[in-house]
């Protein structure tokens, strides 16, 4: 029997997001909590469960944008 995708529902969203592999749920998660939490990273990575490390070097890895000018800022720097 073939493997089929699972369709996530996110609360966030209206209606369903294809995800292909567990890359683009980590992916879709990070840009999700930085959303709510206005890009704050220190909250994000608390609400995450990582560290703020973590968390930038995952915004890094997967291109991120993040609204705040001191996070863009910080990325000039890597």
């Amino acid at each position: 029997m073939p493997f089929e995708k699972p369709n996530i529902k996110s609360s966030y969203d209206e209606g369903f997001v294809e995800l292909e592999n567990l890359e683009d749920v980590e992916k879709y998660t990070i840009e999700k909590v930085l959303k709510k939490y206005n890009y704050n990273i220190s909250t994000a990575a608390k609400a995450l469960g990582i560290g703020r490390n973590t968390l930038y070097r995952k915004v890094e890895k997967y291109k991120i944008k993040v609204e705040n000018s001191f996070c863009s800022n910080l990325r000039q720097l890597f």
